[in-house]
């Protein structure tokens, strides 16, 4: 899978590719919500959410909701190794941390909940197995790289 690259002794100044990507998290972020008040909006209006091209546009629509929420996350975490002094991993740290991921996870799961509203069960179990696979996902390229590049910055 992808690794966290380390930061070399010789890279210089990081802080402008640093602002840079915070201004990708916060375009991410942008089109993430972007996409969610599209799904928001479009199982309401649509005159039959129950047919199939509703359905195949509301899928498509979640993908990229998940797609963005990944590359949110997964663009946080690559941001720390270009700083140049991290600070140990403390209780509080630890605290917001797993706040962060468990309201990430959540989040994820209230578009599938949208759509058990809508009584589009097929959908909802479909972008729920989807969701769910992102967050498999993130595990294997977000949290276990972030823990091997503190192990390595100690």
């Amino acid at each position: 899978m992808w690794k966290l690259a380390i930061m070399s002794d010789n890279s210089g100044d990081t802080h402008d590719f640093i602002h840079h990507l915070a201004n990708l998290g916060s375009i991410y972020a942008l089109i993430c919500g972007f996409t969610f008040t599209a799904i928001t909006l479009l199982i309401t209006m649509f005159p039959n959410p129950a047919e199939t091209r509703s359905q195949l546009v509301l899928l498509f629509l979640t993908v990229i909701f998940d797609v963005f929420v990944f590359l949110i996350t997964w663009n946080n975490t690559e941001e720390i190794q270009y700083c140049s002094f991290v600070p140990p991993i403390n209780r509080s740290m630890r605290i917001l941390s797993t706040l962060t991921t468990i309201g990430l996870v959540l989040w994820g799961f209230s578009v599938p909940a949208m759509f058990l509203l809508w009584n589009l069960n097929l959908l909802a179990i479909v972008t729920t197995l989807i969701w769910i696979f992102g967050i498999m996902l993130s595990y294997f390229t977000v949290y276990k790289n972030i823990q091997e590049y503190y192990k390595r910055a100690k």
